[in-house]
């Protein structure tokens, strides 16, 4: 395997992992169509990156060029569960749509294999309904580790999702069955809090690189409820490195489903996080905060358990929460 696919290479994770993957040897073929903040800008870099081709083309359309690459790591998608509930066709052109036209490329393409990103959103809301312990900061479960693969999903019980886990389950569940009735070798990680340089996040997604960034230079925050509530974070970096080894061992991944984030051990709620960006501010002020009202479907806590995607890959997340967010910060 020498060449890979990237959709939505330009966004975020899909900047950082083509910069990874080249460092180690591959050749790049990076597809993106600039809607995203900060795409154009991340999209300038790539280019002058060695062996990174970047072309213009939306997913809502069907891949009808030969890339002919190895493997394909498709991370296009909608990520802002608001602009979903103001559009949600649009949300579900991307997310559902846009899935199964990289799926069928990869089929019609000699079963190219396909790192599929998926969320946690596609887990039912019944996570809100496990017993939490309330802290000063936060939230915790009483019970549990965090939530494993086994866990309802929305298609399973009636208690659903707002369009953006709707439309992204769509998308998994065509992964898995392109996985279970063409052979296609699919791995799909349901991620959790994701966060890094070249977020470029906003009021409603990429919370970590957003507050950070509006800590740092004054910018306003809003916080959807009361702050308390609960994430695993994973640095970029660390996801980065377990993408290039999902592809580069088929035999163990293929047609496993993964949850994925930072675990148990690296958790963080927004009063957490906002109590270490005074720390890392050196106790300036605090940027001005506005309190709304929780967003329809959001988890009170939701902690990844990764005990699967530990064992299979041999992989665990190495840059803890301070770490990983003092670099962000040093990063602006």
């Amino acid at each position: 395997m020498t060449r890979l696919l990237v959709t939505g290479g330009a966004g975020f994770i899909g900047t950082n992992f083509v910069r990874f993957a080249s460092g180690r040897g591959y050749s790049i073929v990076v597809i993106d169509n600039f809607a995203k903040d900060g795409s154009r800008s991340n999209a300038q870099l790539l280019r002058t990156v060695p062996s990174v081709e970047v072309i213009a083309h939306d997913v809502t359309q069907p891949l009808s060029r030969d890339f002919r690459v190895d493997g394909i790591v498709h991370l296009a998608a909608n990520v802002d569960a608001a602009r979903a509930m103001e559009d949600p066709r649009a949300d579900f052109m991307v997310n559902a749509l846009g899935t199964l036209n990289v799926l069928e490329y990869a089929r019609q393409h000699g079963n190219v294999p396909v790192v599929y990103a998926s969320t946690c959103k596609v887990y039912s809301t019944l996570i809100n309904t496990l017993h939490l312990i309330e802290r000063e900061e936060r939230f915790e479960y009483q019970n549990a580790i965090g939530i494993d693969e086994t866990f309802p999903t929305d298609a399973q019980c009636r208690y659903g999702h707002a369009p953006y886990g709707c439309s992204k389950y769509t998308g998994d569940l065509y992964a898995q069955e392109y996985h279970t009735l063409f052979g296609l070798p699919v791995v799909i990680n349901r991620m959790s809090t994701i966060y890094g340089p070249y977020q470029h996040g906003a009021k409603g997604y990429g919370w970590v690189w957003w507050f950070t960034r509006a800590f740092k230079q004054g910018l306003p925050v809003t916080i959807f409820g009361d702050g308390k509530q609960v994430r695993d974070v994973l640095h970029v970096d660390d996801l980065c490195r377990l993408f290039l080894t999902e592809l580069e061992n088929p035999d163990i991944h293929v047609g496993q489903i993964y949850n994925v984030g930072g675990g148990s051990e690296n958790t963080l709620s927004l009063l957490e996080l906002m109590r270490l960006l005074r720390r890392l501010n050196g106790g300036g002020p605090a940027p001005p905060v506005t309190f709304e009202s929780p967003r329809p479907a959001d988890f009170r806590v939701y902690v990844s358990d990764i005990t699967k995607v530990k064992t299979s890959a041999d992989w665990k997340p190495e840059v803890s929460v301070e770490e990983g967010v003092t670099r962000l910060w040093n990063e602006f």
